[in-house]
């Protein structure tokens, strides 16, 4: 498709590429063919060594929206080429998309249609979480999709999934933020400071977001080593609220925390969980009892044996919650 110059560009969609051939191609597809055709495209690989570029350049040659910037070292942050997409933006809004996901047809054209109607600087919406198996459609449920919020007013708005992808942010909001050098957790900071400068937030009740949980030599690779960057996601956000004169939502920061800490030791190998149960101990400890009765019943229970130092109990409970979870994508595909 092309575009005229007098066209103006809506959203700019953001697409880190690294060796994500396998899935590359469902991905640029669910983009070139939104309902909404005033869209940038920027794709940004990141050093890929397999056929990933070669897709990219088949695309653009069919598609002027597309912008393909290159780079031949991998940085290793998945950041740096968000960032360098940031930087080449022209939209009104702006959007993530992950080379290995996939969105509907109609997703920019509906949150871009509600972000204009309410003047929204953040349009979030449902996703689905693609395991290999099963499929579960996931939203925060205490966040009215016909209501407009700001954290300091509205402080549940904090319990939106806070990832960069089922979102589009008016580009005005971005300038000065920038997407932290992490191995993990570079999102959540983002998240958060987005979060905090933003006036008015709202979300369609739609599942538009398509997320692939297996996921293989992407720029997001699963990795079973523990990351320690979350804890200075932690520290940075620590220093924002006091900055922002924010301390009001520090229980809600430190329901995020926990979340965050308890995914992490889901997430890493056997092998490597008692030396990061060790320093996570430390965090917990922090952790209010009234933050603790907030959390899901099986992540009580494992930030309760976290804050006793009670590995072995914390593996008892790790695992049942993982049972738990199975069952629950399970009967959620049916």
């Amino acid at each position: 498709m092309n575009m005229t110059k007098a066209d103006k560009i809506k959203v700019s969609v953001i697409i880190p590429v690294f060796n994500s051939m396998k899935y590359l191609r469902p991905c640029l597809d669910s983009a070139v063919n939104q309902t909404l055709k005033e869209l940038e495209i920027i794709i940004i690989d990141d050093g890929s060594r397999d056929r990933s570029r070669e897709i990219v350049n088949e695309y653009a040659k069919k598609d002027s929206r597309i912008v393909f910037i290159k780079s031949d070292i991998p940085s290793g942050f998945p950041g740096v080429p968000r960032n360098r997409g940031l930087e080449r933006a022209q939209g009104e809004y702006i959007a993530f998309l992950d080379s290995d996901d996939r969105i509907k047809p109609e997703m920019y054209e509906v949150m871009y249609n509600r972000a204009r109607k309410d003047d929204l600087d953040i349009v979030g919406c449902k996703y689905e979480f693609h395991k290999l198996f099963t499929r579960r459609v996931l939203y925060s449920t205490m966040v009215d999709a016909t209501k407009i919020y700001n954290c300091r007013d509205n402080p549940e708005i904090l319990s939106l999934f806070p990832a960069l992808w089922n979102k589009i942010y008016r580009r005005e909001l971005l300038k000065g933020v920038e997407i932290q050098r992490l191995k993990r957790g570079e999102d959540l900071s983002f998240f958060w400071q987005v979060l905090i400068k933003a006036k008015r937030i709202g979300r369609v009740d739609t599942s538009f977001y398509c997320y692939r949980s297996v996921r293989k030599g992407s720029i997001l690779k699963r990795s079973d080593k523990p990351s320690y960057d979350i804890f200075k996601h932690f520290e940075g956000v620590t220093k924002l609220l006091k900055r922002e004169n924010l301390e009001n939502l520090r229980a809600d920061f430190d329901v995020h925390r926990m979340t965050t800490i308890i995914y992490e030791l889901n997430r890493i190998n056997i092998y490597y969980k008692p030396a990061f149960f060790k320093r996570v101990v430390r965090e917990a400890k922090s952790i209010d009892s009234q933050v603790i009765e907030r959390l899901h019943k099986f992540h009580r229970k494992i930030c309760e044996n976290i804050k006793k130092d009670r590995f072995m109990l914390f593996l008892v409970y790790h695992y049942l919650n993982k049972i738990y979870e199975m069952l629950s994508d399970v009967k959620h595909s049916l």
